[in-house]
């Protein structure tokens, strides 16, 4: 018997889409579905800048606005936080 040696390359696979953004997705469904929410608003941005943008309101104009206005905040927060962590 004869040994043969295969040398193996790895094969880098672009990812179309993120996993972690679709779970992210997958989990605000859940949360959805199980708070009975009646607002919902979403933006997604790809490499190339372009952006979708949807919404869906039952609701008073100034309460989705105002989550949005949280979700600015929180995004916002979460970015400088994590920036000052990298950085000292």
């Amino acid at each position: 018997m004869t040994d043969k040696v295969v040398m193996l390359q790895a094969v880098k696979r672009e990812v179309d889409v993120d996993p972690e953004l679709m779970l992210t997705i997958a989990e605000l469904a859940q949360g959805v579905e199980a708070l009975k929410c009646r607002a919902f608003a979403a933006v997604a941005v790809n490499d190339d800048g372009e952006v979708i943008t949807t919404w869906y309101s039952t609701m008073t104009p100034v309460t989705l606005v105002g989550a949005i206005e949280i979700l600015k905040s929180e995004f916002v927060d979460s970015k400088l936080k994590y920036e000052e962590d990298e950085y000292h």
